[in-house]
């Protein structure tokens, strides 16, 4: 058991070679906020600083392909067979 009594946490310390301590024995594992912030900068030094800003150019360009804008004939048919249906009344029974 570690010094925090759960069985499965790992020990932070400079012999565990899954912790990256940072000053003051802070964690800084993945999923922690200081993991991420190291993360981010280890992405922007690997691949350059505009790392972030080009992926989300590339899912802004992909974002906007389908649906009614960008086929308003397809939006008035639908919207005609909306229209159909809400005018017809209640369902009848078969009996």
């Amino acid at each position: 058991m570690s010094e925090k009594g759960a069985p499965f946490a790992p020990a932070f310390h400079k012999d565990n070679p899954w912790c990256l301590s940072g000053q003051n024995g802070v964690s800084e594992m993945a999923g922690t906020k200081a993991g991420g912030k190291k993360a981010a900068a280890t992405n922007r030094t690997k691949y350059g600083k505009d790392f972030y800003a080009e992926i989300g150019r590339k899912g802004g360009k992909n974002g906007h392909t389908g649906g009614f804008a960008a086929n308003p004939e397809l939006a008035k048919i639908a919207g005609a067979k909306g229209g159909r249906i809400s005018r017809r009344g209640k369902a009848k029974k078969n009996r």
